[in-house]
């Protein structure tokens, strides 16, 4: 029987936008705030109650995804639920999907399981009788320049997302991407250059001068102040010392932290142990709490705090 946790996990330590936060931040429940875009990977929320049978509730969320391959074509199933989850494939289509899960794979409360597809087509697969999810892979080429507008994105009817008036001199739209179809978070893509063909990691989106806002639902948050505080305390209590020195702000009258561009660190764990540590350049950052509809926006570039603020002000 596999487990969704790893003993060996690779962090960019002080990298807190992309892959990088989401696996630090993916352990914070109650301290700290989640919400960003990660390029590579899809999520698969199994919610709540999700082991209760009831016709018509959904087990998987969203029960059928489509994935590019070579884009986001990792898949990781999230368990909100409060019971431990299983899933398995329905066949040898993918066969070493099939090997990895024939024996079910159990993912405990709060925990995660990922898998990397690589071939295209269509990929049942389940955990209980009536619980039953599909991923469908299919080849990136002739997409990875799409989609560059919200237009194409599909959003929850309470789900707002709202762009900046103000951008660095050059600066447009290049690229949009989602999570979940729009329902688990939003990444715009701002740049003075062509975007197109959309490859790399966000982190070298980022180095390259792109301007990255991602937008997430967060209901979890009672109020701006209670978001400020969680965030202060989350980076105060930086086990490695790596992540820059964050200042609390105000932008445009929601709480908020920030911080200059700074030397982070690419740190490679083992059993929790850094093993392996670099220096990277990381971005400058602005993430603000909107009370008004429960969203969390990050704003990250390679350009001063003061010029950041500026972008995060301007969206109202």
């Amino acid at each position: 029987m596999a487990v969704g946790d790893r003993a060996t996990m690779h962090v960019i330590v002080g990298l807190v936008v992309g892959l990088a936060f989401i696996l630090l931040l993916a352990i914070i429940f109650g301290g700290g705030t989640t919400g960003s875009i990660h390029r590579n990977i899809s999520i698969v929320t199994i919610p709540y109650n999700a082991s209760l049978y009831e016709e018509g509730k959904a087990s998987f969320e969203p029960k059928e995804i489509k994935v590019m391959l070579g884009v986001n074509n990792t898949i990781r199933w999230i368990n909100r639920d409060s019971v431990p989850a299983r899933i398995s494939a329905d066949n040898e289509a993918d066969p070493n999907f099939y090997n990895a899960t024939k024996d079910f794979v159990l993912i405990l409360p709060n925990k995660n399981y990922e898998y990397t597809f690589t071939k295209v087509g269509q990929f049942g697969y389940h955990g209980a009788p009536w619980q039953r999810g599909t991923i469908i892979v299919v080849d990136a080429k002739g997409s990875l320049c799409a989609p560059s507008s919200l237009a194409s994105i599909n959003l929850m009817n309470d789900f707002k997302v709202r762009q900046p008036t103000s951008l660095p001199q050059g600066y447009v739209l290049g690229q949009v991407e989602s999570d979940d179809g729009g329902r688990a978070g939003v990444a715009l893509y701002y740049a003075n250059h062509s975007l197109c063909p959309f490859q790399g990691t966000l982190t070298d989106q980022i180095q390259e001068g792109t301007l990255v806002i991602t937008v997430m639902k967060a209901d979890d948050i009672a109020n701006g102040t209670d978001f400020q505080q969680r965030e202060t305390a989350f980076y105060a209590n930086d086990p490695d010392g790596t992540i820059a020195k964050v200042q609390a702000l105000d932008i445009a009258g929601h709480k908020a932290i920030g911080w200059e561009p700074f030397t982070g660190k690419n740190a490679i764990r083992e059993n929790g142990k850094v093993v392996q540590s670099t220096p990277m350049q990381l971005g400058g950052m602005v993430r603000f709490f909107d009370d008004s509809d429960k969203t969390i926006y990050t704003i990250t570039a390679m350009q001063p705090l003061g010029e950041i603020t500026k972008v995060a002000a301007s969206i109202k």
